[in-house]
């Protein structure tokens, strides 16, 4: 029942943000809101200038989640690192349940996370840089918005039991079942191999890395056996395509 009125939740805000200016406005009407309570999500800008952007996005995320976030814009807090300004800014306000902050901080990384301790930290000079026009860069910043909702308010929280449950406590860590992540995720990172540059370790039959060309040569008659059948299948192959 819970799952379904998520999906009811977050379709009807879908809908009605597709919905035209003018046909919104008449369907006010029908709809209504209620407020639980309990704590936000808080998107922090310290930045010098405010920007509504940032406030249409924290609205966004509240209408697909059903979570309450709010924007605020205190740039006299911009006095320390990224990571200190957020957790001053969680442990002083009591109705904070995570914290989003946006800085202007150099070359610092685009986004950092801290899922256990529910903040993250968006360097908008970094994200911003190079944008083509303000239209890229407010695309860009609401993107990194959504990713670090999602990494510090269980939104990596799978259905399958992997080491990706959402973790708060050291207590939670004790209580996954699994030590690993799902075969899902792996496949994920197997498949964003090309992004990251990384070496891939690939395990095959021998026969299948000769077969494939990559395979080195045989250190015992097994592979020596498998070695000379495959070399002739190749050679008759040639042979009979030559042939034709």
């Amino acid at each position: 029942m819970k799952n379904l009125i998520m999906t009811v939740n977050v379709l009807g805000a879908c809908w009605a943000m597709a919905q035209p200016p003018g046909l919104a406005a008449r369907r006010v009407a029908e709809m209504v809101t209620r407020e639980k309570p309990g704590k936000i999500i808080s998107v922090l800008d310290v930045r010098k200038e405010a920007t509504d952007a940032f406030a249409q996005s924290a609205l966004k995320v509240q209408q697909m989640t059903t979570v309450k976030t709010v924007y605020s814009h205190q740039p006299k807090m911009a006095k320390d690192c990224g990571l200190a300004v957020a957790q001053k800014a969680l442990k002083e306000n009591a109705q904070a349940g995570a914290v989003v902050l946006i800085i202007d901080a150099g070359e610092a990384p685009s986004l950092a996370v801290f899922p256990e301790d529910r903040m993250a930290v968006i360097n908008a000079q970094r994200v911003q840089q190079g944008a083509a026009d303000g239209k890229v860069a407010a695309a860009r910043m609401e993107k990194e918005i959504f990713r670090a909702v999602a990494h510090i308010a269980g939104g990596t929280d799978e259905q399958a039991n992997s080491a990706m449950k959402t973790v708060l406590a050291a207590q939670d860590l004790d209580a996954l079942v699994a030590t690993t992540f799902s075969p899902s995720i792996a496949m994920t990172i197997a498949q964003n191999v090309g992004k990251f540059n990384f070496s891939t370790v690939e395990t095959v039959p021998y026969r299948v890395a000769v077969v494939r060309g990559w395979a080195p040569a045989p250190t015992n008659d097994a592979q020596r056996a498998i070695w000379e059948q495959v070399s002739k299948s190749k050679a008759k192959a040639t042979v009979t395509g030559g042939g034709k």
